[in-house]
């Protein structure tokens, strides 16, 4: 009874919130503040700067997943505990690449390749069920201030920041409200620009190179990249396909993908093609 009576307001919810009068994020971002950065060790950030791009990965986070060490490479436990710890380390690792330079990186692009949340449900889009840490308003604020976190580190370091996004398999569209929800925040920020798309796919040109983007998997399908020979590299050429506008003039293509939750650099006819891991 207690089972069904949980339905019946999950349902009731759900109506209203298709007909507009629910916001289930209203109770988190009317009352949100930003928590004050972490700090990070840097040199002096007036030197030179040149008009280089450095391209920095963010996939597969995944805010409020679960598991155990016993069942994960690492060797550790893993929860909403850890990541914030995963972004700071990563926010310091850019900050020595960049204070090693005699001159400074003049914009970054900070790619998002999807399953940033894990699950706003405990279940997929396809009703697959999850292992999670926290779910609902808890696991967006969670992702919320740490992503915040990190893009106010990348404005220490760089002068321009434009962000990328896609969404991923497992949370679908809320990664996409996730960054939404971020882009409002930095609204009055001209420094930082956010080109977020609606779909697992995105391509961008920086100088004379393509950079396609795309999750590895659809959340609303069975639809996923092949794994290896011909037919992945002809998957991947069609997508490139589909943007011509950004193709005309350049000299290189890349292909950058998540999802698979390991890194991976391959170079195929005419483009390379790169997996990113949680901190790449």
């Amino acid at each position: 009874k207690a089972d069904w009576k949980q339905t019946q307001e999950y349902a009731r919810e759900w109506i209203e919130f298709q007909g507009g009068k629910l916001d289930p994020f209203e109770r988190v971002l009317s009352k949100w503040q930003p928590k004050k950065p972490l700090p990070i060790q840097l040199n002096d950030a007036r030197s030179a700067r040149n008009n280089d791009t450095l391209l920095v990965g963010l996939s597969d986070l995944h805010f409020g997943g679960k598991a155990s060490k016993e069942v994960l490479f690492s060797g550790k436990d893993f929860n909403s505990e850890t990541i914030r710890g995963i972004l700071q380390i990563y926010a310091q690792k850019i900050a020595d690449h960049v204070n090693e330079l005699k001159t400074k990186y003049g914009r970054v692009a900070v790619v998002s390749l999807g399953d940033i949340l894990h699950t706003l449900t405990g279940f997929t889009v396809k009703g697959t069920p999850l292992s999670t840490d926290v779910i609902g308003e808890a696991q967006f604020e969670l992702a919320m201030d740490c992503l915040v976190e990190f893009m106010n580190q990348m404005l220490r370091l760089f002068p321009k920041v434009d962000v990328y996004a896609v969404k991923g398999n497992h949370a679908g569209v809320g990664d996409y409200i996730l960054y939404r929800a971020i882009q409002a925040h930095f609204r009055t920020d001209p420094r930082i620009q956010f080109h977020l798309s609606k779909s697992r796919q995105a391509c961008f040109r920086i100088g004379n190179v393509a950079v396609l983007m795309d999750h590895g998997a659809s959340d609303v399908s069975k639809s996923m990249i092949p794994t290896s020979g011909a037919s992945k590299e002809a998957y991947i050429q069609a997508l490139f396909l589909a943007y011509p506008d950004i193709l005309n003039g350049t000299k290189c293509r890349l292909m950058l993908q998540g999802d698979r939750h390991r890194f991976m650099c391959e170079e195929l006819r005419g483009f390379e093609h790169v997996i990113l891991r949680s901190e790449e």
